[in-house]
């Protein structure tokens, strides 16, 4: 993996927290597999605006945010947690965070509750990528 693909990340996450999904979207491919922590794919850009949109719409708010970035395999992995807020309190969770880059763009997103799970993630993905401009 270049040092392209690493700092493409850092950006995408600096961008979420500055200025929310549509500011991080153009790192994303317009075919991004986003897939949550509980296993829920959601595809393109507008599936990753109806993830984030539905929050709102049931009164509550998203974050997540990483503390460390490492390269693994073709992928980048950020270790970091996610919080959502809503009128019963917060709900927080640490996360791990797998990225996989191509063609400059994120191509795919995944959330993990381990570390175990998201590097079995980046196996698959450096096992089945699939051939990206």
């Amino acid at each position: 993996m270049d040092r392209d693909a690493y700092e493409l990340v850092r950006r995408m996450w600096t961008d979420f927290r500055e200025g929310g999904v549509e500011r991080a979207l153009p790192l994303l491919a317009e075919d991004v597999e986003f897939v949550t922590a509980d296993g829920e794919v959601h595809v393109g850009h507008d599936g990753v605006r109806e993830f984030f949109d539905a929050f709102a719409v049931e009164g509550r708010t998203f974050e997540a945010s990483p503390y460390s970035f490492e390269r693994v395999g073709s992928a980048v992995l950020a270790a970091g947690h996610r919080r959502i807020h809503g009128p019963e309190g917060t709900d927080g969770a640490h996360l791990y965070f797998v990225h996989v880059v191509a063609g400059g763009r994120i191509v795919l997103l995944s959330a993990h509750p381990t570390r175990a799970d998201a590097l079995a993630a980046v196996r698959g993905a450096d096992g089945a990528a699939p051939a990206r401009g």
